[in-house]
């Protein structure tokens, strides 16, 4: 663990998200004592705001809040509504708001897709005001692309690079709130609610081609969850978002079974195709799960992993995965009947 990172995640005023680390690229460092007491301060936040069975929209790609705010979420009792803003923009936004009335949102300012910049935020105020929803008393507005205040601009804007200083953030004093003040303000301490098994803890919407909101109880997604951590080995890295099945399994079975979990916010074929398996081995991966995905094996190729001996991926990828990680044992599992 890098203790630097954590320290200054701990005492910032201004920053949340990744943080830069001098040998390293732009990624953050948790240990279980910060991740328990995140949740914690999370779930006394959305209760502020909420009631149980109230619904809490999490409009956030793959950051390390989109988990905390899971485990935070069903501590409570409250329901978490998954969208992924790197898929998912004004109009699916719209659909999620009108069929799901979340009386709170989670989202970011913006974030980098390699050299495309989805403002997440304005896809969201957009989308409030054309859907007329008035279910939302608050907003959440996590800082993770914009400048910190007071802090004058480099001589140089680099592409992809945070923070991106022209970035301009509308705040709606009398619904949005940055997600640090309060997250400052909170209690450190929550108590549990006792959930039934039939409780849902995520909606996870899904479009054919209207909207259809999929709904995982709590007693669903618990056993299956507990599959995959038997399969899982520490360093995971969950690469499926949350929204999907396989997502949100994943990015809870390694700590279901007391063990690292990693993410990845980008894209798999920037700045090169080869980007993977640079993560995997940047990061020392140990095991991953992994959604189906375009692969290129001459790209792939030019890279080690040593450290990898595992990847559990959706029923029919192996093939794929095999022909790219030819020294790594491939695991299917049918997350579909994971969930029954």
């Amino acid at each position: 663990m890098r203790r630097g990172c954590v320290a200054y995640a701990l005492r910032s005023r201004w920053r949340e998200g990744n943080y830069w680390d001098d040998d390293v690229h732009d990624y953050a460092d948790l240990n279980w004592d910060t991740v328990d007491v995140l949740t914690q301060k999370i779930a006394n936040v959305f209760k502020e705001y909420c009631e149980m069975n109230d619904k809490v929209l999490l409009l956030l790609h793959n950051t390390i809040q989109l988990p905390l705010s899971l485990l935070a979420a069903s501590r409570v009792g409250i329901i978490a509504v998954v969208l992924n803003p790197a898929r998912f923009y004004v109009d699916a936004i719209k659909d999620v708001l009108k069929e799901t009335q979340p009386k709170l949102v989670v989202t970011i300012d913006a974030f980098w897709q390699a050299n495309v910049l989805l403002e997440t935020k304005k896809c969201l105020d957009l989308a409030i005001e054309e859907s007329e929803v008035t279910s939302i008393e608050k907003v959440l507005v996590i800082r993770h692309t914009g400048p910190n205040p007071g802090i004058p601009p480099p001589d140089k804007f680099i592409i992809g690079r945070r923070p991106y200083y022209k970035l301009e953030v509308k705040m709606n004093d009398s619904v949005d709130i940055l997600w640090t003040t309060l997250m400052k303000q909170a209690d450190p301490n929550c108590e549990v609610v006792w959930l039934p098994r039939d409780h849902p803890f995520a909606i996870l919407p899904e479009w054919d081609p209207t909207i259809r909101l999929r709904t995982v109880s709590t007693g669903q997604l618990l056993r299956a969850v507990e599959k995959y951590s038997r399969e899982v080995m520490s360093f995971c890295l969950s690469l499926p978002h949350p929204q999907t099945p396989l997502g949100l399994v994943g990015c809870l079975a390694p700590w279901f079974g007391g063990m690292v979990l990693a993410t990845f916010e980008g894209i798999l074929d920037w700045p090169d195709p080869s980007r993977l398996k640079h993560v995997i081995a940047k990061y020392e991966v140990t095991s991953a799960i992994l959604p189906t995905c375009k692969l290129d094996p001459e790209y792939m190729s030019f890279v080690a992993v040593p450290t990898l001996r595992r990847i559990i991926t959706e029923v029919g990828n192996a093939s794929t995965l095999e022909e790219n990680f030819s020294d790594v044992e491939i695991i299917e599992m049918d997350v579909e009947k994971s969930l029954r």
